[in-house]
């Protein structure tokens, strides 16, 4: 989806050892994002995690030290421990304006790995910085804010949130991620990015019917009932 974003709407060629790594990035974040969030593992576990990569190794092969440069892997590190940082601060902060600005700032290093993981020959191209990388900043920080304003209420009863998601809660974040749509969306209107989306949806609802749903699925905000079992996570 990223690459045809960045080949249809920004006119940047994308090789294919970029597309992989990127392929292998949204995984190995996700993976992380749920470790983080969702297990006792204390940051320091997973920044080490990431630094042996032992666990990972099989799933993103192109993302394993020494495949990247030492500069790439050293800054993914590096933004990993900025994100988990700001993503607890966020976790206790009660001002919605700080709140807000922790989740953009989690958005924005994220989206940055996308530039860490890609090739020279993708990276200097003129549109890369200029033109996608800003709209997929934009992208990014609108689907976490999305995020934000879809999870408030599970997070606050799980204890992952403090701030109350209350009318001044849910105005300023929807203000601030229709801006980002605004800059962003235009990205979205050509036809490839959304049959990726669409190809994706349909790859994790056919997983999630085949496994079952998992207990920090985003499906549970719109499913009803308790449709797993939160001891065996099927």
């Amino acid at each position: 989806m990223v690459a045809a974003i960045a080949r249809r709407h920004s006119g940047v060629d994308v090789d294919d050892l970029t597309k992989e790594r990127w392929r292998e990035l949204m995984g190995l974040m996700r993976e992380v994002d749920t470790w983080a969030d969702d297990t006792d593992a204390s940051r320091q576990e997973v920044l080490e995690g990431l630094v042996d990569f032992g666990m990972f190794q099989e799933r993103y092969p192109h993302l394993a030290p020494g495949q990247l440069t030492i500069e790439a892997h050293l800054s993914m590190l590096r933004r990993t421990d900025h994100i988990l940082r700001v993503g607890e601060l966020a976790s206790r902060e009660l001002s919605v304006r700080r709140f807000m600005a922790f989740r953009i700032t989690e958005a924005a290093e994220t989206v940055n790995m996308f530039e860490d993981t890609a090739t020279p020959h993708v990276v200097e191209q003129p549109h890369f910085k200029e033109d996608f990388m800003p709209i997929l900043r934009a992208l990014g920080e609108a689907a976490t804010l999305w995020d934000s304003l879809i999870d408030a209420r599970q997070d606050l009863r799980d204890g992952k949130q403090v701030i109350q998601p209350n009318a001044e809660f849910y105005t300023r974040i929807s203000g601030a991620m229709l801006r980002r749509v605004k800059l962003g969306g235009a990205a979205m209107l050509h036809f490839e990015p959304n049959m990726h989306i669409g190809i994706k949806v349909g790859e994790r609802v056919v997983n999630r019917v085949k496994n079952g749903v998992t207990g920090y699925s985003t499906l549970n905000r719109f499913l009803p009932g308790r449709w797993y079992d939160k001891e065996n996570e099927t």
